[in-house]
């Protein structure tokens, strides 16, 4: 259940958001200490076991908050300064993908090629996500994503689509597309002039052409891993489900 919902019936609307951001951070702190305890109580590793498995919560940890804070103050940013694939990598690559692979291959004894393989397939299956979730957050069907197709054109996000926009605008479209681009109060008629453009300009198709090279680059790197037929299919089936989705 969204937060907001619990306190719609007893606080004023204008303080709505404020109270719900609030409940959502500390029940992020709450999942964090229970991140950490379920490591320290945990009865069946060794201590050198726990000790990966903290070194690697806290990197997890570290990463996403540079992550998100870069991609936050990529509305403000001059757009010459922002990496999107930068962002993309701490923001979503390193907690979602390459910790969770990397600590449990380090746990179960793996080399360290394998671990430099695992994080190279992590790295770009991320990348090939979060570009992916770009796209949906603007061409996606709202009824499947759950989320508005108008807030990351509002906010006016730096992202790799964004980017390869402004490298492709014609000449005609620069003023139309700064003016709608960042529009706080934008509606969809305008949110779907803003997408036409995108995709006239070439920049939606050259994003799913970079998608597919880090799903290509990805499977590469799983090609040279030494691990089970399953488990190669199960992170070749998990790279497709990125990737080829709704939401």
């Amino acid at each position: 259940m969204p937060f907001g919902s619990i306190y719609k019936k007893s606080v004023p609307r204008d303080d709505l958001d404020h109270y719900a951001t609030s409940a959502a951070l500390l029940a992020g702190d709450l999942l964090l200490s229970c991140a950490h305890q379920v490591i320290n109580s945990a009865l069946d590793i060794t201590a050198v076991q726990r000790r990966i498995a903290l070194e690697m919560l806290h990197d997890s940890i570290f990463t996403v908050v540079g992550g998100e804070l870069s991609d936050i103050e990529s509305t403000f940013t001059a757009s010459e300064k922002i990496d999107p694939l930068h962002i993309a990598h701490y923001k979503t690559a390193i907690y979602s993908f390459v910790n969770p692979l990397v600590c449990g291959a380090r746990l179960a004894g793996a080399s360290k090629t394998d671990v430099e393989l695992l994080t190279d397939y992590g790295v770009n299956c991320g990348i090939a996500f979060q570009l992916t979730d770009d796209l949906l957050g603007i061409f996606g069907d709202e009824s499947k994503t759950g989320k508005s197709t108008l807030s990351d054109l509002q906010e006016g996000k730096g992202t790799y689509l964004i980017q390869q926009v402004k490298k492709s605008l014609r000449q005609a479209d620069i003023v139309r597309f700064s003016e709608l681009f960042g529009k706080r109060d934008l509606n969809h008629s305008q949110a779907d002039e803003l997408k036409s453009i995108i995709e006239t300009c070439g920049a939606k198709q050259a994003t799913i052409d970079k998608i597919t090279a880090h799903v290509q680059k990805a499977k590469y790197a799983l090609e040279s891993i030494k691990c089970t037929n399953h488990a190669t299919n199960q992170l070749n089936t998990l790279l497709t489900k990125v990737t080829q989705r709704e939401s």
